[in-house]
């Protein structure tokens, strides 16, 4: 039975060239089949080029970047949808209190061992959003307002990508705790005892799938987020 290892990690913005290098290698250890990389901006052009048997896609925009197996995948197609545009928010830390635009990135590629078509999403949505396992509608009404609008246009790509027939999976950071995807399932869903992504208990970095993994492990990488890595029969 073929399987298929589906790996999701925020390499932290703020991070050098070299500990991001080192963030992708601990991952990639993990011989996933796809990888979702957030927080992977232009300044890091080239740094994934020694990574060669993954074919790669790093979109100037919106930080969120895909690889999948070359001696897997063959390539349809790729390109990046806008979540949210840039606006004004409620969040700290952003100058003059505007918030860049949020973008995911989708690749469909065939599955050489299969010959089904598979799409892989990355994500990374707005952060600052929840508190107490809730939205913090009293003090971050712009933000909260902003989060669900990306969330709403996330489930919007997933749920066109499902019905165009691909294997369909949503991997990223959602600054949100408990996330959900319809039609696809939570890596966490009943492991609710696992730790954290970031934090002792925050599972705020995710893949959804067509159906629960069999297997789930975190990587610690340099990063400030750990990695998630699940298998999938």
């Amino acid at each position: 039975m073929t399987k298929t290892v589906v790996a999701t990690a925020n390499v932290l913005g703020s991070l050098s060239r070299r500990d991001a290098r080192t963030a992708v290698a601990l991952v990639l250890e993990r011989r996933p089949d796809l990888v979702a990389l957030q927080e992977w901006h232009p300044w890091r052009a080239g740094v994934l080029r020694r990574f060669g048997d993954y074919r790669w896609y790093e979109p100037f925009l919106g930080g969120c970047a895909l690889g999948m197996r070359r001696d897997r995948f063959e390539r349809l197609s790729r390109g990046t949808r806008v979540l949210s545009p840039p606006g004004r928010a409620d969040r700290d830390g952003r100058p003059f209190g505007v918030e860049p635009a949020r973008l995911a990135s989708r690749a469909v590629h065939r599955d050489l061992e299969t010959g089904a078509t598979v799409a892989l999403i990355g994500y990374h949505l707005v952060s600052q959003v929840q508190g107490s396992g809730r939205y913090r509608e009293d003090d971050r009404p712009r933000l909260v307002a902003r989060h669900r609008r990306e969330t709403a246009a996330l489930r919007r790509l997933v749920a066109q990508t499902v019905t165009s027939g691909h294997t369909t999976y949503a991997a990223g950071d959602s600054n949100f705790h408990d996330f959900v995807i319809p039609g696809l399932v939570s890596a966490w869903l009943g492991r609710e005892d696992a730790g954290g992504t970031l934090g002792p208990s925050r599972r705020i970095d995710d893949i959804h799938a067509p159906a629960a993994p069999t297997d789930v492990v975190t990587v610690a990488t340099p990063s400030d987020h750990l990695a998630v890595v699940a298998t999938y029969a």
